[in-house]
């Protein structure tokens, strides 16, 4: 097992981000929870997956950076910035709350707009996940 593999079970699909000699700190992909330790034989049950796979599974398809256009890689990238700073800190609740907290009053947001940021950039390590997306509108009959 190594970092950023992927598993997946009854359609619950996990990214493991750190390990240990006994555990792995792993996010749920589809759940938008911090990350948490589990016990290294938790994920002996499951199957790897390929990142193509998440993708596919969360119905997520990426363009390509180079063709994205400068604004769009700004605004991709301010809100990385807004959880920068946590990302070293991930392996200890302690010290991610308290990172969390400190990058919330620095950037002017909530607590709970940097988790779902951290969750999204943790589930997916790509930046890309920060690009805008467009939503259906229901058109009037």
């Amino acid at each position: 097992m190594q970092i950023n593999t992927l598993f997946i079970k009854h359609g619950i699909i996990f990214r493991v981000l750190a390990i240990t000699d006994s555990k792995a700190l792993i996010i749920n992909c589809f759940e938008n929870k911090m990350p948490y330790w589990e016990n290294i034989e938790f994920l002996d049950a499951y199957d790897t997956v390929t990142e193509s796979e998440l993708l596919e599974t969360a119905n997520i398809v990426f363009p390509p950076y180079d063709s994205l256009p400068p604004n769009l890689v700004g605004h991709m990238h301010k809100k990385y910035g807004t959880i920068s700073l946590i990302i070293p800190h991930i392996k200890s609740d302690a010290e991610r709350n308290s990172a969390i907290e400190i990058c919330a009053k620095k950037f002017d947001v909530s607590k709970a707009t940097i988790r779902h940021r951290l969750c999204q950039y943790l589930t997916f390590q790509d930046v890309r996940i920060f690009l805008p997306t467009s939503k259906a509108r229901e058109k009037p009959l």
